[in-house]
């Protein structure tokens, strides 16, 4: 089974496809909301404001908003330091 447990409705996510290889900057990547979640799938309302089509995602390919402020900090630090 996926790790769909860790999302639920309304939560903000960032979509990280596999070719970015966990690089949270990558062009491609791209927010939403969820919209609901089944044992499979995670439903993302993707585009302005979660108001776009809604699309099955892995959950392997999402971040919660929280982690990926994590990694958008780390990032920053290490720039800085």
């Amino acid at each position: 089974m996926a790790r769909t447990g860790l999302f639920t409705a309304g939560d903000r996510v960032l979509y990280v496809p596999d070719h970015a290889h966990g690089d949270v900057t990558h062009t491609d990547c791209e927010p939403g909301i969820v919209s609901s979640v089944n044992d499979w799938w995670v439903f993302v309302a993707y585009g302005e404001r979660g108001r776009g089509q809604v699309q099955a995602t892995h959950p392997r390919q999402l971040l919660l908003r929280s982690e990926f402020d994590d990694k958008q900090n780390r990032k920053v630090r290490r720039a800085v330091s």
